[in-house]
């Protein structure tokens, strides 16, 4: 029986939700069996934006109403549409707004985006399980009860890793009073940072002035930090209704109602496409990378000499390498493209979206496929001649000499090389956004040579110098690595 303070209440935290479950059914229940019920589709979980967030709203309509663009087609081909909205399931799309609008108050989760990865995270989180390192390339959606879905926006302001932005600020701020840099110094990088910051600002308000506003945002990776998850009491009325109508049956189904959801038709959520795997770059595969909001040196080398970088990835992994896959030829002239970036761009460890990549090709004299030809130019990037003063670098051709010295590895083997408070699966998660990517080389897993470059490099831990990294990855050589030891520090000892 429900007390007269429930019947008043909106919705419940998850603790509270555990608490009232365990007194309607005699039993424990943990906030982690409320998450799993949430997870199964059987509890509708929402969640409560205290400081309110950006989103953009959007409308479900059927795929008749979508708006399409002339798909990119070979000779001989017939010519087909692509269509601009997010496919939700088999019948219906969403079509975004380009307008941002504000949240607040409690809105439901739809289980299909981000929002369900950070509850799985949570979920093993809280049960002794392995970290979610998947990311969802569309971001994270909610509804509100009259029905409208909104995804989840985050403002380049608030990105650490944009120039100029205020999280920017924040971080060299944190960085310089971690490795304690001089004043003349740290005046540098601040006055660095002012120019930056007025550059951003002009480019900000050129974006609303001219109705762009919606530019000056990106899908978010997930439900806001201060956010809180809760159930609605009606969600709650709804579950308790379907268990006991179970109950009244005699017998229990083979499984309890779901909650119905635009998703449920369809296996996957929106964020987690299917993965192309084909080896020669096509419509599928330029769909899927166009997604990708960061891209790294060896993703885009691969895609500019016509090779899916997922294949190259792989094939890169092997030994000895198979020319089935991709021939000894195109092999080298993806390490010829790799090597060009490396020698003319200041950072061989950059990512950027392909608009982007098509301006630090130009710039560099790279190759630029047809496809990308008809993507427009992004703002300029940064690419100074790689003989620009920068910490820690080598050699381009030794640098992707040692970093080949190692196999890749999951994330508990970089939280134990390269201990950070197990910050290594939430920087794993957010791996596209946060340039982590770059050291990549497979589902869940990294290249430890290239994933040190960019903790020391972007994280700036405390007490750490890049030759104790290089001391820990000479500790961690695999079998077939291990006479080449002295390459990372210089000796033959095995200390």
């Amino acid at each position: 029986m429900m007390g007269k303070l429930f019947n008043l209440k909106k919705w419940l935290t998850v603790p509270e939700t555990a608490r009232h479950l365990a007194t309607l059914f005699g039993e424990e229940v943990t906030e982690a069996d409320v998450l799993r019920l949430a997870l199964d589709r059987r509890l509708r979980l929402s969640v409560n934006f205290v400081n309110h967030t950006q989103a953009k709203p959007g409308k479900v309509i059927p795929l008749s109403e979508a708006k399409t663009v002339p798909g990119l087609f070979k000779e001989g081909q017939e010519p087909y549409e692509v269509v601009l909205a997010l496919r939700l399931n088999e019948h219906d799309f969403l079509e975004l707004d380009k307008k941002i609008v504000k949240l607040t108050g409690v809105w439901d989760l739809l289980m299909m985006g981000s929002e369900e990865l950070d509850i799985e995270h949570k979920y093993q989180q809280l049960t002794g399980g392995p970290a979610v390192t998947l990311t969802c390339l569309d971001g994270a959606f909610v509804k509100a009860v009259d029905g409208t879905i909104c995804q989840l926006q985050d403002s380049y302001d608030e990105n650490e890793y944009q120039r100029g932005s205020e999280a920017h600020l924040r971080k060299l701020e944190e960085r310089i009073a971690r490795d304690n840099i001089e004043p003349s110094k740290a005046q540098e990088l601040f006055d660095m940072h002012k120019e930056e910051r007025k550059k951003f600002l002009e480019k900000r308000k050129a974006k609303t002035d001219s109705g762009k506003d919606s530019e000056n945002y990106f899908p978010a990776g997930g439900l806001p930090t201060d956010s809180v998850l809760v159930v609605r009491t009606d969600a709650l009325r709804e579950f308790e209704a379907a268990i006991s109508a179970e109950a009244g049956e005699g017998s229990a189904p083979a499984e309890a109602p779901k909650v119905e959801t635009l998703a449920a038709d369809y296996p996957h959520p929106i964020g987690l496409k299917i993965i192309p795997r084909q080896s020669v770059v096509d419509e599928e595969v330029i769909a899927y990378w166009k997604k990708k909001r960061r891209i790294g040196n060896d993703e885009i080398a691969a895609l500019v000499c016509g090779i899916n970088p997922f294949a190259w990835q792989k094939l890169r992994g092997a030994f000895p390498p198979d020319t089935n896959v991709v021939s000894a030829a195109k092999q080298q002239e993806i390490d010829d493209v790799i090597t060009l970036l490396n020698d003319r761009i200041s950072d061989p460890f950059a990512s950027y979206s392909l608009a982007e990549w098509k301006s630090v090709l130009n710039d560099c004299g790279a190759p630029i496929p047809e496809w990308l030809k008809i993507l427009p130019f992004a703002d300029a990037i940064d690419s100074a001649p790689a003989g620009a003063e920068q910490e820690n670098t080598e050699p381009a051709d030794l640098d992707k000499e040692l970093a080949e010295l190692f196999d890749p590895v999951r994330v508990e083997q970089l939280e134990a090389m390269f201990p950070d408070d197990g910050r290594w699966a939430e920087y794993a998660n957010r791996a596209a956004s946060n340039a982590l990517i770059a050291a990549r080389k497979g589902r869940a897993q990294f290249n430890p040579y290239h994933a040190a470059r960019w903790w020391l490099d972007s994280r700036g831990p405390t007490g750490w110098k890049w030759e104790r990294c290089l001391r820990v990855l000479a500790n961690n050589l695999p079998t077939r690595s291990r006479d080449s030891k002295h390459l990372l520090i210089g000796d033959y000892d095995d200390e």
